[in-house]
């Protein structure tokens, strides 16, 4: 199908088609966070400890047999789209994982809450194959009432994450130099060898342990989900979160920035090499980034701050990439097709709006989203800061962020 070719392309080369004043566009996108940064009044609250449990929410209350049927559902439905993609080289892998799944998974998270512990299949295989360790590196043990609940976030918060550094760097070494990588066979290769990982990790280290520690998704989208009802103003950020975050956003700004590194589209496989080293130069350079600022925000009595306030962020770079091309609107189009025809053996359907927003309207629409995540970002820091000069990192960091991702939609 003509479509699912244009959804599944990568935007190797891509040009700007927009003609507006981008130096204007920056400098009142930064004048706004700015202003947001001084209007916000100073409400310090201290995170407590990772281990310490909080009350479980009352949307977090749900009956056993719910909470395993959407289980059930999830697990279900990720292992149909990796044998779909790898026999059957169905679009519904690329269509139902990434294009749509993981933006939209954002998007809940950040306005329902824990909306990853509902259809988690990570957690659902390791419990299936035997996975059933003890949850390392946390003061509360899982009681039988936690399976019948979206398990308390405090329960589950990680003690160090570094390790979910690497997971991270890889998929977006893979999403921004890989030539084709919505191919449906290639990502559900990938997608199956990443869950075999984390299944024999779980056996070999422990559920909770390995997952808590390694797996780059649920870390994610956790911590969006705390976004809701000011979650991350009394969040302790886990070791390694700051690198984490730093990887996921430079992986993800480097997407803007494809045409510095390429002459030719397809790209050659020299191109490939470049994009290559510039996504993984970029992702672990935001990373360290990160991490000094947050080193110096505890210095000035605001620990865990830039932290904090990177999560918004990811949450806002993500989602502006996956409108890019309306790339998301296209795919929410061609979900129900391929879930009811998965193997493309009838016909095509109702036509596709390619481009339901029109393209200025478009790269607005990103632009908004980006500002939206920069003041959550900043008022989740003012909220985090003792006063002074304590909320500068945080504010230094997501100026920086925001500048870059407004120059990658003057590239769009």
């Amino acid at each position: 199908m003509p479509v699912f070719a244009m959804i599944l392309a990568h935007p190797h080369g891509a040009a700007a088609r927009l003609s507006i004043p981008w130096a204007l566009v920056l400098i009142v996108a930064l004048g706004v966070i700015v202003l947001v940064a001084a209007r916000i009044p100073v409400t310090h609250m201290k995170g407590g400890r990772n281990g310490e449990q909080a009350p479980l929410a009352a949307e977090e209350l749900s009956p056993r047999g719910l909470w395993w049927t959407a289980r059930a559902l999830g697990a279900a439905g990720f292992l149909f789209a990796i044998v779909a993609g790898r026999a059957w080289n169905s679009a519904l892998t690329p269509i139902l994982i990434v294009v749509v799944g993981w933006p939209l998974l954002l998007v809940l998270s950040a306005a329902l809450g824990q909306v990853w512990r509902w259809i988690d299949p990570f957690d659902t295989l390791a419990r299936l194959t035997g996975g059933l360790g003890g949850p390392r590196g946390t003061r509360r043990k899982a009681t039988e009432t936690d399976v019948g609940r979206a398990i308390d976030v405090q329960a589950w918060e990680e003690q160090d994450v570094r390790l979910a550094a690497l997971p991270a760097l890889a998929w977006v070494a893979y999403l921004a130099a890989y030539e084709n990588p919505f191919d449906p066979q290639v990502l559900a290769r990938i997608l199956a060898t990443y869950t075999a990982a984390l299944v024999i990790g779980c056996l070999l280290a422990g559920r909770h342990s390995w997952l808590q520690r390694a797996e780059v998704f649920g870390a994610t989208f956790r911590w969006v989900g705390r976004i809701r009802k000011g979650g991350l103003v009394t969040w302790d950020p886990p070791r390694g979160s700051a690198l984490v975050c730093g990887v996921l956003i430079g992986g993800l700004l480097f997407e803007g920035f494809h045409t510095l590194l390429l002459t030719e589209h397809p790209p050659t496989a020299l191109g490939q090499w470049l994009l290559a080293a510039g996504v993984l130069f970029t992702a672990a350079l935001a990373g360290l980034l990160l991490i000094r600022l947050d080193i110096r925000a505890g210095r000035l009595g605001a620990p865990g701050s830039v932290t904090a306030a990177s999560v918004p962020m990811v949450a806002a770079v993500g989602l502006s990439i996956a409108l890019a091309e309306n790339r998301l609107f296209i795919g929410l189009q061609l979900l129900p097709r391929v879930i009811a025809d998965p193997f493309a053996r009838g016909d095509e359907g109702s036509p596709i709006v390619v481009d339901p927003l029109g393209y200025t309207a478009l790269v607005i629409l990103r632009l908004v989203v980006l500002l939206v995540g920069a003041v959550l970002a900043v008022r989740i820091a003012r909220r985090r800061s003792p006063g002074g000069f304590a909320t500068l990192p945080a504010v230094i960091t997501v100026e920086i962020l925001l500048a870059i991702a407004v120059l990658g939609l003057a590239k769009a």
